[in-house]
């Protein structure tokens, strides 16, 4: 504030001055003028940006080299492949396994050819090195019919990069018939389906399949296959529910004969994509950016366009708009200029030659764009011209100070004034003599009265701070007298008695502020305060400043302020520190480590966030009392603070619980041998107990590591704390490293569990049918309810029984089951979507039954229908004697039938089939599937029929997937079918195709 004021009296200029200044002024603008002139037309900044551009083509230049390379050469290398497949296709066709005018028809009549062809898909797919691998059945005109579904395999591979897995256990199947899916255990990904759905929104755009595909029909049969190859634009493909966009290569299948029966194709996520596309190598700072388009007749299409960079939304907000100049005659390298947020942008373009000349898809040229900030990419020239700039600034500014010198020198004359000014007393009142300028006559008027008010007006300031009952003093700078008022105590306020004020001029006193500058506390601009911390003898001395400007006056109070200072910090003292270990507290914790993060993160470098908790706290207290706890508390607290370097924040956040927070280490091996001593202080502690042995500290922490772990406290805060407990629950007297894997798996049954809650209280299940039919009449006999469910997590029946059974909730999930099956089935009845004779088949747990409360509830809504319902049970464990007895009690008042559910399994024994004697013995269905082509299943499936038919069980094949399954185990004697050869489960009662019928009903007459 002193200085400001100085520099506003010292700049007062005289009209004589400034009449001298401008003209010498102009002269030296016109002399940098020319220097600028001169400078600029040399040509120098624009060899250094042709220079830059030239560096940015070739690089661009030989990254779309390599990418070229890539497609061409690696992934859409398939013709080997193709070939492969069409000879499988053909012997097949030759065989009679398949008709490959009915290929694309369903599941059932394309899978021997998928299944044949499977190993060479997955061998093409890890050649090539690429994400995934498809082939689409199609034998229909696309342009004469919509696509809709088709038979085909999609495989996926996230990284091609890693080693292969000798199962496949690293691929996702995406697309494959049901019979495949079991016979290449290959885990499906969340959105597979047996077809390909062209109707779903990832698909609408189906130009991957379309176009090949189309122009194979109007080709004539000798072209080359890789002629008609296609390189789609982005799209994500079908329901794909983590959202991955993909670009694919495809091709048709041609026979020699001109039949075109599907397209194989590869395709490329957009993540592995843009590994390949690495914009960082474009500019030193990377801040450039790639970009993968379509160009037609210098038109690109950025619909979905493929960008990598960290200024790529500005670029492509650009190229959207683009005003396009050549800048040179290859016509390569554009210059963008338009008046977007974004700024101007350089970008070079080199075209990929994915296609030969004169086929199908030549007019599809892929461009690489790589963009750059014109900023950043002539930065060189930029700093050349800013140099050259400062050296016209400075240039500019020893002119003007040679003028001002020399307009001095001119004016000195009237400086005689001035130094008459200087001799006058400024306490006494100011007498001036007269120079006849009108000018200097009127100020020296001026400053006469101001002398006489400012000295009335500093007489009265002065009585007034003489009368307050605290320190208080004060000055007056006249900016128009130049002069200044200090109250006699204003220094010994700052303890600086041997200051004589009545001769402090204003620069003498700005120099004595100057002087206090470093005992300069705290500061707050905007209000003018200013607050100085001062030592003396007796501790420090606080003194407070305020500031105002009135008019011409520069006035400052000064108030000893310690006592109010000092109460002050005290009080915030208590408010931060714990009283018993004299640490921060929780809330001083959470303010010093916010104030370290929203600071630099260069402040922080490595850091890591420790949790303790004292093992032992809990049995000190119980058998010595909490004196003694608070005596361990406090051992523990001065263990860690002597253990650890001063700048570790060390916090007690609750009885027994600690944080410490280690930064600015330039490594984590540098914290951990910190902590490592830590650890050894904390093992050689001995602490007293009263009945006069010792004991240690013990103490149990987690650990969670800035900025491997998180960038944000409160995570670190919540992972640390993770990271104990969970090391609490292993072993005590330990610490652990926060595990990101653990987190998320904890995190997982946590919401697991929460979601089976929430479906517990709001039965957020239904119930799908599948029909179970009468191998003798061909008619439903019965439908069985199947649970599902729609949660995050809880999506398959398995998943829900597996989380009950943890949480011991298996009893209210055998409550909803019977309940919410039994109803949804009797509105279907009531409904008339089911006959009236069907009964009910539902999966009840062995060892749950339902309460006296639940059984007369079900009595009450649902007598009518109760004969109707059968009990299915799988012995998964040994059935209570107990609980077998009640629920064979209830089942045998409300007349429903018992169902033993998949015999032969491996769950269930020949001693729970003696234990229960159901009505109906469920054959499971591993056992069904294939059973036409193995004898020996047959033989028991033979052998189970037999022995329930001697005793009037009913038995029913489950799994039943074809025809021919479905006419061995009624030759067999199978009373009942299920599986999706009759029909899939749906919400809605589905009935079986009436041709699977007649099937059913001829193959039972013909046995």
């Amino acid at each position: 504030m002193i200085t400001k004021t100085l520099s506003k009296i010292r700049n007062t200029e005289s009209p004589l001055l400034k009449r001298l200044l401008i003209p010498m002024g102009v002269l030296v603008i016109l002399e940098i003028l020319l220097l600028v002139g001169s400078i600029f037309t040399g040509g120098l900044t624009s060899s250094l940006d042709q220079n830059a551009k030239d560096i940015l083509q070739q690089k661009v230049a030989s990254r779309a080299t390599y990418l070229q390379n890539e497609m061409i050469q690696n992934w859409s290398n398939v013709s080997l492949t193709v070939e492969k497949v069409n000879q499988k296709a053909l012997a097949l066709d030759k065989k009679g396994d398949i008709d490959l005018s009915k290929i694309a028809d369903g599941s059932e009549e394309s899978a021997p050819f998928l299944n044949a062809i499977t190993d060479d898909l997955i061998s093409m797919m890890r050649t090539n090195h690429v994400t995934g691998a498809f082939v689409i059945l199609n034998t229909e005109d696309l342009s004469l019919t919509s696509s809709g579904k088709k038979p085909g395999l999609y495989f996926r591979d996230l990284d091609p990069g890693s080693a292969a897995s000798s199962n496949n256990s690293d691929l996702l199947l995406k697309r494959a018939p049901i019979s495949l899916v079991d016979k290449l255990n290959i885990p499906t990904d969340s959105d597979w389906n047996p077809l390909f759905d062209f109707t779903e929104k990832g698909y609408k755009d189906a130009s991957f399949f379309y176009k090949p595909y189309q122009n194979a029909l109007k080709s004539s049969g000798d072209i080359e296959v890789s002629d008609l190859g296609y390189w789609s634009q982005p799209f994500v493909p079908g329901r794909n529910l983590d959202g991955t966009s993909v670009i694919s290569y495809s091709v048709p299948l041609c026979l020699s004969d001109g039949t075109v029966y599907g397209v194989l194709g590869v395709d490329i996520t957009l993540d592995y994509l843009q590994r390949q596309i690495p914009y960082g190598e474009l500019t030193t700072d990377k801040q450039g950016a790639y970009l993968l388009a379509l160009r037609k007749n210098d038109t690109f299409r950025f619909k979905d366009l493929l960008v990598n960079g960290p200024v790529y939304s500005q670029a492509t907000q650009n190229l959207a708009n683009p005003d396009i100049r050549k800048a040179d005659d290859k016509g390569l390298s554009y210059f963008l200029d338009t008046k977007t947020q974004g700024g101007k942008f350089y970008c070079t373009i080199e075209a990929l030659n994915l296609y030969n000349t004169n086929t199908a898809f030549a007019g599809d040229q892929w461009v690489l764009i790589g963009a750059v900030k014109t900023d950043d990419l002539f930065s060189a020239s930029n700093h050349v011209t800013m140099v050259l700039a400062i050296a016209i600034i400075i240039t500019l500014l020893l002119g003007i100070g040679g003028s001002i010198l020399i307009s001095y020198l001119i004016a000195r004359p009237i400086t005689s004034l001035s130094h008459e000014m200087d001799a006058i007393d400024p306490k006494k009142p100011v007498s001036l003599r007269r120079t006849h300028i009108c000018e200097i006559d009127q100020l020296s008027t001026s400053i006469e009265q101001l002398s006489s008010d400012v000295i009335d007006a500093n007489n009265k300031f002065a009585r007034i701070l003489n009368m307050a009952s605290v320190k208080l003093a004060g000055f007056d700078i006249n900016t128009t007298s130049k002069t200044i008022f200090i109250t006699s105590q204003f220094f010994e306020l700052f303890q600086l008695p041997d200051i004589d004020v009545e001769s402090l001029t204003i620069e003498q006193f700005a120099q004595q502020m100057e002087q206090l500058q470093p005992y300069l506390s705290e500061e707050d601009s905007t209000q003018s305060v200013f607050l100085y911390e001062i030592p003396s003898q007796s501790g420090s001395v606080y003194v407070r400043i305020k500031y105002v400007c009135v008019d011409r006056h520069h006035i400052g109070l000064a108030e000893d302020v310690t006592h109010s200072i000092l109460e002050r910090k005290i009080i915030e003292h208590e408010r931060d520190h714990d009283l018993l270990t004299g640490l921060i507290n929780r809330r001083a914790f959470y303010r010093e480590i916010n104030r370290l993060f929203s600071r630099d993160s260069h402040q922080l470098k490595t850091a890591a966030l420790v949790m303790m908790d004292l093992d032992n706290l809990k049995y000190t207290n119980d058998t010595y009392g909490h004196d003694c706890g608070d005596k361990y508390i406090k051992s523990a607290a001065d263990c860690f603070v002597s253990a650890v370097p001063s700048e570790t924040i060390i916090s007690r956040i609750s009885g027994d619980e600690f944080y410490l927070f280690f930064y600015g280490y330039d490594s984590r091996e540098a914290i951990a041998r910190v902590f490592e001593n830590m650890k050894k202080s904390i093992d050689n502690s001995k602490f007293q107990l009263p009945d006069g042995q010792t004991t240690k500290i013990r103490v149990t922490g987690g650990i969670a590591w800035y900025p491997k772990d998180s960038t944000v406290y409160e995570e670190l805060i919540r992972y640390a704390d993770f990271a104990m407990y969970k090391t609490k629950r292993s072993s005590k007297g330990a610490f652990r490293d926060f595990d990101l894997g653990d987190y998320n798996r904890e995190s997982y049954v946590m919401q697991s569990k929460a979601e089976l809650s929430e479906i517990l209280e709001k039965g957020l299940v239904e119930y799908h049918f599948q029909p179970i039919v009468c191998t003798a009449t061909g008619e439903i006999f019965a439908y069985e309810a199947l649970m599902r469910a729609d949660m995050p997590t809880l999506r398959t029946p398995y998943d829900i029984l597996s989380i009950a059974k943890e949480e011991r909730k298996l009893a209210q999930i055998e409550r909803l089951t019977a309940t919410k099956s039994i109803e949804t089935f009797v509105s279907h009845l009531r409904s008339g979507a089911v006959e009236k004779e069907c009964k009910l088949f539902f999966n009840s747990l062995p060892n749950q039954v339902l309460s006296a409360a639940d059984i007369e509830k079900v009595e009450s809504d649902f007598s009518p229908y109760l004969p109707q319902v059968v009990f299915e049970i799988t012995e998964e464990a040994h059935l209570s004697e107990k609980l077998q007895t009640v629920k064979m009690k209830f089942i045998k008042k409300w007349g429903c039938g018992l169902a033993l559910d998949d015999y032969g399994s491996g769950y269930n024994s020949e001693k729970a089939l003696l234990e229960l004697s159901p009505d109906y013995v469920k054959i499971d269905m591993n056992i069904i599937r294939s059973i036409d082509q193995d004898s020996n299943k047959q033989e028991i499936v033979r052998h189970i029929i037999s022995y329930g038919h001697e005793r009037n069980m009913k038995i029913i094949a489950e799994g039943i997937e074809n025809r021919e399954e479905a006419c061995t185990v009624i030759r067999l004697g199978a009373d009942y079918l299920q599986g999706y050869y009759l029909a899939k489960p749906a919400r809605i009662p589905p009935k079986p195709d009436p041709l699977v019928l007649d099937v059913i009903t001829a193959a039972y007459k013909t046995d």
